[in-house]
């Protein structure tokens, strides 16, 4: 992954823990988008920042 793919990912799992553990998930503060040009890896960053999202709740749901 490019650099801003790395940060697009972080950005959007530290919103993943905060809407999650302020309950704000659902809810217009605990949302986002991902905003990038055409060819930049929209698709890799979304797939990589989902699995690595469903396996962070996975493992807390234990």
């Amino acid at each position: 992954m490019r650099p801003y793919q790395i940060a697009a990912t972080e950005s959007i799992l530290q919103q993943v823990r905060v809407s999650t553990n302020y309950k704000k998930y659902g809810t217009v503060e605990g949302g986002g988008f991902v905003w990038h040009t055409t060819g930049s890896g929209k698709t890799l960053t979304s797939f990589k920042t989902a699995r690595l999202a469903s396996r962070r709740i996975y493992a807390t749901s234990r």
